[in-house]
């Protein structure tokens, strides 16, 4: 325990004449501000407001909006080739 310099990262401890090998393995690309407290505190006020989850974002609305129409189409698009099938049609035309 004492003396060795063996430990869990194995030959990754070992090159400390080169410090930049462990900032570009483990680092992030873009060097910016860490903003996951700034949106944990925004996400967890509108939850404590009974917001739903996926209307909390300031982009939810051009998410959803287009998810929405496209759902309700296909759900829209089985169920006219459900019904024609059950009639006998064989085809969407």
């Amino acid at each position: 325990m004492g003396d060795d310099d063996s430990d869990s990262l194995g030959s990754f401890d070992r090159r400390v004449d080169v410090p930049n090998i462990y900032l570009t393995r483990f680092c992030s690309i873009f060097d910016g501000p860490n903003k996951v407290p700034q949106h944990q505190r925004e996400y967890q006020a509108a939850y404590r407001q009974h917001v739903r989850i996926w209307n909390i974002s300031p982009r939810s609305r051009i998410m959803i909006v287009p998810y929405t129409i496209v759902l309700a189409g296909t759900v829209g698009a089985g169920l006219y080739g459900m019904g024609r099938k059950v009639l006998g049609y064989t085809s969407y035309v």
